[in-house]
């Protein structure tokens, strides 16, 4: 994948985002936004595999800040080019704010925060136990480090060794908030590797720096955490890092405004 084709793509992925939500008039944009080219760079890139409902995944990516699903549908919209994003949380429609399992490349319902480590712990021992040694990558937003329930799974991760590539979209906001103004700062080099895990940080934007990635998750065995520093919003110049666009809708000057951003 060269930078050419990867901007390419991943403004289109944008654009979907974009339009989705605000035509539908609910969703997260800041978050979606800036998970984008992760998602898109290990799915194209057939790191993770797109999932198929009711099927097991053999290298399976939990999408644990289940907010930004919506970043998630659109990158496998785009590699399938398929068009499917236009029920957008309609009436009757599987594709909504938080992921359903019976939607193409949704490994689980993870609307409330905090349980994907746990659940991708599951997931690998169950590999484990199944002579699967394939890893399991689980992308975590930073605020869910606020959640007990993740520093549990994190123990147990430890403790038993599991094949997990664990990756923190730290973009530094929470709902309603800078993250360092509600959490104090935390040094992830430092508590990472003291709880036993092999750490890395990367630009989440950097196409050479997400290239790092592969070789990462796939010549590892050990569990590993990998803090890609991202921005809340990215791509579109009045949303980047500005803590109302986590869950705002734009207005059809601001739509078209950042449509033509994206171009």
């Amino acid at each position: 994948m060269d930078e050419g084709s990867f901007k390419s793509a991943t403004k289109s992925v944008r654009r979907k985002i974009l339009t989705a939500i605000t035509k539908s008039g609910k969703g997260h944009i800041g978050g979606a936004l800036s998970c984008t080219d992760v998602l898109y760079y290990l799915f194209s890139e057939q790191i993770v595999q797109i999932s198929q409902p009711g099927e097991n995944t053999a290298r399976p990516l939990v999408m644990s800040k289940g907010h930004s699903t919506t970043a998630l549908l659109a990158v496998v919209d785009e590699l399938r080019n398929t068009n499917s994003l236009e029920p957008y949380n309609s009436k009757g429609s599987l594709l909504g704010n938080n992921p359903s399992e019976l939607v193409e490349g949704v490994e689980f319902h993870t609307g409330s925060l905090g349980h994907g480590p746990g659940l991708g712990a599951g997931v690998a021992l169950a590999k484990r136990l199944s002579g699967d040694d394939n890893a399991v990558c689980i992308l975590l937003s930073d605020g869910e480090l606020n959640e007990g329930s993740v520093w549990e799974a994190f123990q147990f991760i430890s403790k038993h060794q599991l094949n997990i590539s664990i990756l923190i979209d730290n973009n530094n906001q929470i709902c309603e908030d800078f993250l360092e103004d509600v959490s104090p700062k935390m040094d992830f080099k430092s508590i990472f590797e003291g709880l036993g895990y092999e750490f890395c940080e990367l630009d989440g934007h950097s196409l050479a720096d997400l290239q790092k990635l592969k070789p990462w998750i796939y010549e590892r065995q050990a569990p590993r955490i990998c803090c890609l520093k991202t921005v809340k919003g990215k791509g579109v110049s009045f949303m980047e890092g500005v803590i109302k666009w986590h869950h705002s809708i734009p207005d059809d000057a601001m739509f078209n405004q950042a449509m033509e951003e994206l171009k």
